[in-house]
C-alpha cells in the first residue's frame, strides 16, 4: 500500500519531529539506521462524528486501549498527539507492511471508520538517550 503525502503535510511530519525532540536534553544522534518502522498517522475518518469532539468519539476508550497494548508489546517506538487535532501519530517498529496494516485493522476506530490511517515507511536516527549514556560519553564517572 503506497500511500501519497502531500508537502505540506511532510513538512508537518518533519517540524513536529525535530520540534518534539527539542527538549530531551540526552539525544542521541546518528544511530545505525532503523528501516524496520512505520510513521502511522490517524485521520478523521467517513464515520467522525462531527458533532462530538475527539475524547466523545464513540469506542475512543477501546482506541486508546489497542493502542496502549501494541505499545506494550514493544511495537512503538514513538508515539504522541497533534495538540491542535487530537488526533494520534506513532512509530511503529514492523518490517513487513502487511502485518502493520493488520495491526492497524485491528483498531476498533479504524475497523468502524472513525479514523483512517496514514502510513509511511521511515528510518529513525535519533532517539532519547539514558542520562547514564550522555555521562559515559564525556568519560564521566560516579
Amino acid at each position: 500500500m503506497t500511500i501519497k503525502i502531500s508537502r505540506k503535510f511532510r513538512k508537518r511530519i518533519l517540524f513536529f519531529s525535530l520540534f518534539a525532540l527539542l527538549p530531551f536534553s540526552f539525544v542521541q544522534a546518528h544511530l545505525k539506521p532503523n528501516p524496520d518502522s512505520y510513521l502511522v498517522v490517524f485521520q478523521k475518518g467517513s464515520g467522525w462524528d462531527k458533532s462530538q469532539s475527539y475524547k466523545k468519539q464513540k469506542n475512543i476508550g477501546a482506541h486508546i486501549q489497542y493502542w496502549k497494548t501494541v505499545y506494550h508489546d514493544n511495537k512503538i517506538s514513538v508515539g504522541g498527539v497533534f495538540k491542535d487535532s487530537q488526533l494520534a501519530f506513532y512509530i511503529v517498529k514492523e518490517s513487513d507492511e502487511k502485518k502493520l496494516k493488520a495491526i492497524i485493522d485491528k483498531d476498533p476506530l479504524v475497523a468502524s471508520k472513525v479514523l483512517s490511517a496514514k502510513i509511511e515507511k521511515t528510518v529513525v536516527t535519533m532517539k532519547e538517550k539514558k542520562a547514564d549514556d550522555h555521562e559515559h560519553d564525556h568519560g564521566h564517572s560516579h
